[in-house]
């Protein structure tokens, strides 16, 4: 009398659903900011210009969530970047001290800030070096 494998349903928690609706909103956001180079590159020629920038900012915002605080989505993407910056750190330190350690899980949005490190590492493309008048630079008249 063979017996045929029941199928197992799981059903996902609220915790899950709440975690991958976060997650999503995350990756969201990432994206939005990602498109206006003048949020986050400072070598871009609108990175000074605050009226736009805030402007840019309440658009995210009513696209995240209607009637909601620019400032409110400005916090959580710094909270992003910053939490995305500490991994980043940590992982350089267990490598540098060739430690063994068991690291955290990585995040799963870190990957959405690589558009970042065109900034950081000198590979953007209309990337330019302000106040490259010398004189200026090293104080002198």
């Amino acid at each position: 009398m063979d017996q045929e494998p029941q199928s197992i349903i799981l059903f996902p928690t609220t915790e899950i659903l709440a975690s991958t609706h976060r997650m999503r909103r995350y990756i969201k956001l990432i994206d939005l900011y990602e498109k206006h180079e003048c949020l986050w590159n400072q070598f871009s020629k609108d990175f000074f210009n605050f009226e736009l920038r805030n402007k840019i900012w309440s658009e995210i915002a009513e696209q995240m969530k209607k009637n909601s605080s620019p400032d409110t989505w400005k916090c959580i993407l710094h909270s992003l970047r910053y939490n995305v910056e500490i991994e980043r750190l940590r992982e350089q330190e267990a490598s540098f001290y060739n430690m063994r350690v068991e690291l955290a899980p990585k995040l799963v949005y870190a990957e959405k800030f690589k558009f970042l490190k065109r900034m950081y590492m000198g590979g953007h493309a209309t990337m330019k070096v302000p106040f490259a008048d010398q004189r200026w630079v090293m104080g002198k008249s």
